[in-house]
C-alpha cells in the first residue's frame, strides 16, 4: 500500500457505536485495500465508539462534546489524505465493490463526482434504491442540480468526491445535501454508477413525534444554496433555477409534515406554512419539469391536509408492500 491512499472514507458516528461493527466490517472487506477510515465520534456518551478493529488504515478521532454533522463532515475532509473522499454513515454498509467501482468510474472518465443509486434498507428488509436518474453515463453540474431540484436524486454525502473542500453548512441539519451541491460548483464531469452499492438505514415507518421542530430548518436552505445557484447558472436562468429549490424544500416539508401520524401543533403548522407557497401557477411549473407526482401532492394538499395526509401514509404503504412482493419473488426457490 502507498504512502498516500487512494480514498479516503470518512464514517461520523453519533450514539451509534454498536452499529459501527458492520459499517467498518464492509470498509475492511473492499477489494481495493488502498483505503484510510476516518471515524469521528461526535462526543458520544450513550453508546460511543468502542471496540474498533485493529487495523493500521482505521484512524478514530473524538470530540468532547457534540459538535453536529456538519463540523464532524468538514472536520473529515481537512483530515483526509486521499485526493477521493466518500462518507458511510456508522449503521449503513457498502458492498464490497464500492471503492473500486466508484473509483474506476470517476478516473476513468476525468470526474469530479461519481454518484450511484442508495438502496434503502429496513430493519434488514430492502425497500428499494432512492430516487436515482434513469439515464446512464455523464452529465454535468447543471444538469445534476436540476436533477435533485426536481426531485429525480436523492443526492447526499454517499457519493464520491475529487478534492473536495469542507463547505458543510456549519450548524445545519440538512448540511449533508449541501455538500455536494456547493461541489458542482468545482466539477465538470459527474458519472453514476448504475449498480446500487450503497445501502442505508432508514427509519422504521412514522411513529408519534416523528416531526420535530427541527424541520424548520430546512427553509433555510433556498439562501443557504443561493450562492451555489448563482455560480452554477447564468442569471436570467438562476433566478428560475432558485425558484425550483424553493418549490423543492416546500416539497420536502410538506412531505415530512405528511409522515407525522399525529395532528399535532406543529403538524399544522408547517402544513400552513406549505400551504402559503404552494399555488396552481407553482403545480404548473412542476408539470412543465415532468414533476407528475410532486404536482398532484401540491394539488390535493391545497385542496385538503387532510386528504393529502391520507393519501401520503397510503402511498407510504403501497410502497412497503411492493417492496415485500419483490423480496418474496426473489426468495422464493422452486418445489
Amino acid at each position: 500500500m502507498s504512502t498516500i491512499p487512494r480514498v479516503s472514507v470518512i464514517v461520523p458516528c453519533y450514539e451509534n457505536g454498536t452499529a459501527l461493527t458492520r459499517a467498518l466490517g464492509s470498509l475492511l472487506a473492499q477489494t481495493v485495500e488502498d483505503i484510510e477510515i476516518i471515524v469521528i465520534d461526535d462526543g458520544s456518551v450513550h453508546d460511543p465508539v468502542h471496540d474498533v478493529p485493529v487495523d493500521p488504515r482505521i484512524v478514530v478521532e473524538r470530540f468532547p462534546v457534540s459538535r453536529g454533522h456538519a463540523t464532524v463532515t468538514n472536520h473529515g475532509i481537512t483530515l483526509a489524505r486521499a485526493p477521493w473522499v466518500t462518507f458511510v454513515d456508522a449503521d449503513d454498509v457498502v458492498e464490497a465493490r464500492y471503492v473500486e467501482q466508484m473509483l474506476e468510474a470517476g478516473t476513468g472518465a476525468g470526474a469530479d463526482l461519481v454518484l450511484t443509486p442508495i438502496l434503502a434498507v429496513r430493519e434488514g428488509q430492502e425497500l428499494g434504491p432512492l430516487r436515482f436518474p434513469a439515464q446512464e453515463g455523464l452529465s454535468g453540474p447543471r444538469e445534476t442540480f436540476l436533477q435533485w431540484a426536481r426531485g429525480t436524486l436523492a443526492l447526499g454525502q454517499h457519493v464520491l468526491l475529487r478534492d473536495p473542500l469542507p463547505e458543510a453548512e456549519p450548524g445545519f441539519p440538512f448540511s449533508g445535501q449541501v455538500l455536494p451541491l456547493r461541489h458542482l460548483v468545482r466539477s465538470r464531469v459527474v458519472v453514476s454508477v448504475r449498480e446500487p452499492l450503497y445501502r442505508a438505514t432508514v427509519p422504521g415507518p412514522a411513529t408519534p413525534d416523528t416531526l420535530r421542530p427541527t424541520v424548520w430548518e430546512l427553509t433555510q436552505m433556498p439562501r443557504i444554496l443561493s450562492g451555489t445557484v448563482t455560480a452554477l447558472f447564468e442569471p436570467e436562468q438562476a433566478r428560475a433555477v432558485q425558484q425550483e429549490v424553493e418549490a423543492h424544500v416546500v416539497t420536502q416539508m410538506l412531505h415530512r409534515a405528511a409522515a407525522e401520524p399525529r395532528d399535532t401543533v406543529l403538524r399544522r403548522e408547517v402544513y400552513a406554512w406549505c400551504r402559503e407557497r404552494m399555488s396552481l401557477g407553482g403545480v404548473a411549473m412542476l408539470l412543465r419539469h415532468g414533476q407528475t407526482a410532486t404536482a398532484a401532492s401540491w394539488g390535493l394538499a391545497l385542496f385538503s391536509r387532510h386528504l393529502h395526509s391520507v393519501a401520503y401514509r397510503i402511498h407510504d404503504h403501497r410502497k412497503e408492500e411492493r417492496a415485500a412482493r419483490l423480496r418474496g419473488r426473489l426468495t422464493a426457490r422452486p418445489v
